[in-house]
């Protein structure tokens, strides 16, 4: 127990302590919105879509986080309009999307020839390697996440329900859409660093899906939800310290292991 108590003075230590709670709070926040729009599978296709957004630039030499950002918001926008646009089912499309954004990282991850040990990086995320600088970025987009929320709080509680009413109640449902799902692109492209393109997408839904599980109301989610989300992150850094165990697997498990019993209470 001495040796675990000496774990906390290390630098490394206390970054990624300070990322899981932020993590804890930036994931489980959008994921509300995410678990109330049912747009699990979005998510889900918007990380796979960082797999040949990574090769690409790293075959380009360019900074990769940089054009990650602009590469997914630009797909994530387009995802959104061709799902508003098709007769076929929202998780049809979205599949397809999310297959073919895999399949397309792998075909450029052989005709590139690049690395695949700095692509795991990517996939897998290494909370215990966050720096100062992927802090601040987290703090940041925490932020700008909470003010997004905050800003339009009334249209979030409206447009899970009835977009009609939105619109009717004056709200640009269109522009409303469009800026979650770049603020999502933008969420996975910053988190995956620190838990891994593979697992944030759990970071998005399981505290959320707590959260609805127990919450009476849209604002006591926003609430628990973050609250599940830094409880998991924060277990799991430390139960990875104890057991050297990957922290970001852990982490996940953690959060599946609070949502499976607050599921058996009812």
């Amino acid at each position: 127990m001495a040796e675990f108590w000496a774990w906390l003075h290390y630098p490394f230590m206390v970054r990624a302590l300070v990322g899981a709670v932020l993590l804890g709070v930036v994931c489980p926040l959008l994921g509300v919105l995410v678990v109330l729009k049912r747009m699990a599978f979005f998510a889900d296709a918007v990380a796979h879509l960082t797999l040949p957004g990574v090769v690409l630039a790293m075959a380009g030499q360019w900074e990769v986080r940089s054009f990650l950002l602009g590469f997914t918001m630009t797909a994530a926008a387009g995802m959104l309009w061709v799902k508003d646009r098709v007769t076929q089912t929202a998780d049809t499309v979205l599949g397809i999307f999310s297959a073919a954004a895999m399949a397309l990282g792998i075909v450029l991850l052989g005709i590139t020839q690049q690395t695949q040990g700095k692509l795991l990086s990517f996939l897998v995320g290494d909370i215990l390697a966050v720096g100062w600088i992927d802090l601040v970025l987290l703090t940041g987009l925490t932020l700008l996440v909470a003010l997004f929320m905050v800003t339009t709080l009334r249209a979030q509680v409206i447009l899970p329900v009835q977009t009609d009413l939105a619109q009717v109640a004056g709200f640009s449902v269109t522009g409303l859409n469009y800026g979650f799902v770049l603020l999502l692109a933008a969420v996975v492209t910053v988190t995956i660093k620190v838990v891994g393109a593979l697992l944030v997408t759990a970071f998005l839904v399981i505290p959320a899906a707590l959260a609805r599980q127990k919450a009476r109301s849209f604002m006591e989610m926003l609430w628990l939800a973050p609250l599940v989300g830094i409880s998991g992150a924060v277990s799991g850094v430390l139960g990875a310290v104890l057991v050297n165990a990957p922290a970001g697997p852990l982490m996940v498990l953690v959060m599946a292991g609070m949502w499976a019993f607050a599921v058996s209470r009812g």
